[in-house]
């Protein structure tokens, strides 16, 4: 019974998720271990784009001494827009190279 009052609560309730509600531009760095060495680095931006679109773009890639035998890049584009106001569709592009 408490599951469906805060089911019907949340439904009822005009707490969507809007663009204008969407989480601020950010950038993440983050820093790759095997074994306690370096072997790669990692980051991820979301940026707002124009009419409510926003692009997450991530990109990882070998680091260090790895990198001397295995040069690895990874990246991957996705492209959010609104529909309804609620509802986030996306187009991605995903690249590798090594």
């Amino acid at each position: 019974m408490k599951a469906l009052f805060v089911a019907l609560f949340l439904l009822l309730s005009n707490n969507g998720i809007y663009a204008n509600d969407f989480p601020p531009p950010f950038t993440a760095e983050y820093k790759v271990y095997a074994k306690g060495f370096s072997v790669g680095k990692g980051t991820r931006t979301l940026t707002r784009l124009k009419k409510g679109k926003f692009l997450f773009k991530t990109v990882a890639e070998t680091t260090g001494f790895l990198s001397f035998f295995k040069k690895i890049r990874f990246i991957a584009l996705g492209l959010f827009f609104v529909v309804r106001k609620s509802l986030f569709v996306s187009i991605a592009c995903l690249g590798v190279s090594w």
